[in-house]
């Protein structure tokens, strides 16, 4: 007999939405609103309407369960959500529009009590917090369709949940910043201890630091370095890059933190963040080198900097390089470095620094589909990869954007992640930083398979770094369909008139280096293509935490 084919559709409810299992969190839910959804059985009406009185303020509808928790809850209105339903007949499993209503409550105190108490009343089908919804993140700025980075590595997934945060300070040691760049000056941090004496609308205004009281006022061992400092040359507080031939720390600054949803070229991997420059470069001929830079890593650690982006380095002995890398993450500070750009394997014979530096986090450079870039160097000492082809981020000169390569794009990129993975964690540690990214990153192995285990823990993961312990990342991990022993012939094939049994099992995702944030009260809803199959179950709500496989049985009739 012909068996047949029909569409099955299987949603699932959770992470934030799933009220039931996780706490309140005014971010994301409105205060002192359930929703409900009423059993038909109670309302006799199909508009779904609830004729309700209010005594002593308190919300009275007439059926004894509901009223009892209203008395004990304090519901003191209730709204019908949808009451202009052309097709009133329909329903999913029970649960028809017009009878889903909003409970208000006169205190947001005691509402994940009342979710509990609400969803376990026999007359209510289901009761939530009511989300907040937003729209899916995509920053206005004209060109970050050109980033083909960032959907490579999740950050505008992350960014609906976090842009990131002005607490945040990642330190660019480079060649100094072009901070009246348009697209990076909202996001320059300002040394306010300094700033007593200071124009500073001014000095961002012009790059020309002028003004101060001569006196270290913040205690870091700099005098007047209202907006970070030079360390080219004769040091001083003038710490603006502005010769075109320069740019790589502006392009890195950029790469890191550009100003997200101005309306103004393109966005770094943190939207909000503050930039703490120091230049290493003169301002007046074209320097290929960083001077100084391991001055400018003790400035940023010593000036408040959450994380140190360094896209330099170079061959030769660990020793200083790994006191100074030490001294940052003892004092605070993740120092984020790039590779190299000459294709060498990093062995016990050869090694870069401070990329190599036992406590930094080393980055690679990969290219759209997750390769090595061709220029990339690799190794054991490699922590992480990170999109380092075609980068575009900001210049000084022509139009104010380019895109670069190099593990130099590679590193502040992942820079910014990491303050995005703050901005949600702040109480991680340097060293917890550092794992978790480098926990959380998607295994390239198997596309590079001339460079296994040389790539580090893979290519960074915005969205998993950032929030894998705070939500559930649940998955239909098998759907199959059987014959029941009830109204069925016995042949092994679902035909017309039998009764299928759908297996279904639902995970919460694990990866390599965790697990996802426990999922319970997970809803869900089975439907069809086909009007003539139903579904029926006991239950509509699976409870389990990490690491499940939840396996449920569903009868359905073929028609």
């Amino acid at each position: 007999m012909k068996r047949i084919y029909f569409l099955v559709l299987l949603s699932l409810a959770f992470a934030m939405l799933s009220a039931s299992a996780q706490p309140f969190v005014a971010e994301y839910f409105h205060e002192k609103v359930i929703v409900v959804g009423f059993d038909a059985k109670i309302i006799d009406n199909p508009q779904g309407r609830i004729d309700y009185s209010t005594e002593s303020g308190v919300v009275e509808i007439g059926v004894s369960s509901f009223d009892q928790l209203a008395v004990e809850y304090d519901f003191v209105e209730l709204e019908q959500m949808f009451q202009q339903i052309r097709y009133k007949d329909w329903n999913e499993n029970g649960i028809y529009l017009q009878n889903i209503y909003r409970v208000f409550l006169a205190e947001n105190t005691e509402i994940e009590r009342a979710v509990k108490a609400l969803a376990a009343d026999p007359n209510i089908i289901f009761a939530e917090y009511e989300t907040i919804n937003r729209p899916r993140y995509t920053p206005n700025d004209p060109n970050f369709s050109t980033q083909w980075h960032h959907p490579v590595i999740f950050t505008p997934e992350t960014w609906d949940y976090t842009t990131g945060s002005e607490e945040i300070v990642v330190g660019i040691v480079d060649s100094g910043i072009y901070f009246t760049h348009e697209d990076l000056q909202d996001n320059i941090w300002i040394n306010e201890a300094e700033l007593p004496d200071f124009n500073i609308d001014q000095i961002l205004e012009t790059g020309v630091v002028s003004g101060g009281d001569g006196i270290d006022n913040d205690g870091n061992g700099y005098v007047d370095d209202v907006i970070g400092y030079n360390f080219y040359g004769s040091s001083n507080n003038q710490a603006y890059q502005y010769y075109e031939s320069n740019d790589h720390g502006t392009h890195v600054a950029g790469c890191a933190g550009a100003v997200g949803d101005n309306e103004i070229g393109l966005v770094g991997s943190s939207l909000n963040v503050k930039l703490m420059g120091t230049r290493h470069a003169p301002t007046f001929m074209d320097y290929p080198y960083v001077q100084n830079g391991y001055d400018g890593i003790t400035y940023c650690v010593d000036s408040g900097a959450d994380i140190i982006n360094c896209s330099w380095g170079g061959p030769g002995s660990g020793t200083m390089p790994n006191s100074v890398i030490n001294y940052a993450t003892s004092n605070g500070a993740l120092v984020v470095t790039a590779a190299g750009n000459s294709n060498t394997e990093h062995t016990n014979y050869y090694q870069d620094y401070p990329a190599d530096a036992t406590n930094a986090l080393c980055v690679a450079a990969t290219d759209q589909y997750d390769n090595k870039a061709g220029f990339s160097d690799f190794g054991e000492p490699i922590d992480i990869s990170a999109p380092g082809v075609g980068i575009q981020s900001t210049i000084i000169g022509g139009s104010g954007y380019s895109a670069f390569n190099g593990t130099s794009m590679a590193s502040p990129v992942v820079a910014g992640v990491a303050a995005l993975v703050l901005s949600v964690n702040p109480d991680l540690q340097p060293l917890e930083l550092r794992s978790r990214l480098m926990d959380t990153a998607d295994n390239i192995d198997d596309i590079n398979e001339d460079y296994i285990g040389l790539l580090g823990t893979g290519r960074v993961n915005a969205f998993r770094a950032s929030l894998y312990d705070h939500i559930p990342n649940l998955t239909i991990e098998s759907v199959s369909f059987s014959e029941s022993t009830e109204l069925s012939d016995g042949d092994g094939n679902v035909n017309p008139g039998e009764i299928a049994l759908i297996d279904l099992e639902i995970a919460n995702a694990s990866f390599e280096g965790g697990t996802w944030a426990d999922a319970a009260a997970v809803q869900f809803s089975v439907t069809s293509s086909n009007p003539q199959v139903t579904f029926w179950m006991e239950a509509r709500t699976l409870r389990f935490h990490r690491l499940p496989v939840a396996k449920l049985s569903l009868p359905m009739p073929i028609p």
